[in-house]
């Protein structure tokens, strides 16, 4: 059905809006989609934009199939600059001028897992496999609230029980704070 209302829209050449609560339909058909909480317009942008620079923590858990993993934390300012910290994950973040509580995001094709001591973020341990033919889901128990997943290929080798490395892109952190946690970074 998607392909059909997408071949329509280009056939009219029409503007049209579909009113969806399916994330899938509206990355798919949308050439801009709106995030709506309670009436409220949180994001309106093209879909990639929407998933790569949520405007703020509800739109960055909302889109994302599996969803961006969390931890609720603080920014703090140290020597070598702002610093994202909870529990045992400690990470260097670009937040100028904020310090204090936030929530590190982070989308679970940029978790890597890791046999280099050297090169982890944090160790977890493997709660869940999720085998899903072309890709691994794998869950990890923390650190958060909820367990973390890391999206691999399907040929990584790891087993539940197993205690992992984890590292993070960098490039694909986002800091959420604020009443409204609205996205820092």
């Amino acid at each position: 059905m998607r392909a059909e209302i997408a071949r329509l829209h280009q056939t009219l050449g029409i503007t049209m809006i579909y009113v969806t609560h399916d994330q899938v339909e509206a990355m798919t058909l949308g050439q801009r989609i709106a995030v709506i909480k309670n009436g409220q317009l949180q994001q309106y942008a093209p879909p990639l934009e929407v998933y790569r620079e949520p405007a703020n923590l509800f739109v960055a858990t909302f889109i994302g199939s599996p969803p961006i993993n969390t931890a609720s934390g603080q920014v703090v300012t140290e020597d070598r600059g702002e610093r994202f910290r909870y529990d045992n994950l400690v990470v260097d973040v670009s937040a100028p001028g904020y310090e204090g509580d936030a929530v590190l995001g982070i989308r679970p094709e940029a978790v890597s897992l890791v046999t280099e001591v050297q090169e982890v973020d944090f160790v977890a341990d493997i709660g869940r496999l999720e085998p899903l033919g072309n890709e691994l889901l794998v869950h990890l128990e923390g650190p958060g609230e909820r367990r973390w997943i890391c999206r691999v290929t399907p040929d990584t080798e790891c087993a539940v029980g197993d205690p992992i490395g984890v590292r993070l892109d960098r490039t694909q952190i986002h800091l959420f704070a604020g009443a409204d946690m609205t996205r820092l970074a």
